[in-house]
């Protein structure tokens, strides 16, 4: 089981994310978001901010952040990966285009979080 965290202010899209990846793919993940709507759950934690987050960081598998979250990939250690869930078209395997199938949108997380898990051990 990988953590992640979701960092969105689109939170309809939040909302549909995490509902997906709780369904269908629970196993997969643990997640920390922004606005989550599932507060009565102990899978997802509500947080406000990347400030909230950062004594887990270094427990993270991985950082999703939407387009409008600013972000500094560089600050985070190696051994987390960084992931932008984006409106634009996907330019790396670190970019995950919004408008896919929900589906697609978790393979991309998980491969994400595969390949640093690899390159970590």
């Amino acid at each position: 089981m990988y953590r992640i965290a979701i960092l969105e202010k689109d939170r309809a899209y939040l909302e549909r994310l995490i509902f997906f990846l709780k369904e269908h793919h629970g196993e997969s993940f643990e997640i920390n978001a922004v606005e989550t709507l599932f507060p009565y759950t102990t899978l997802f934690r509500s947080v406000e901010s990347l400030e909230d987050l950062d004594l887990e960081i270094m427990q993270l598998s991985a950082l999703f952040f939407g387009d409008d979250v600013p972000v500094d990939a560089a600050l985070f250690p190696a051994n987390v990966a960084v992931g932008y869930l984006t409106e634009s078209d996907e330019t790396d395997e670190q970019h995950i285009n919004k408008y896919q199938s929900m589906e697609q949108i978790y393979k991309r997380m998980m491969c994400l979080c595969e390949a640093v898990s690899t390159v970590d051990a």
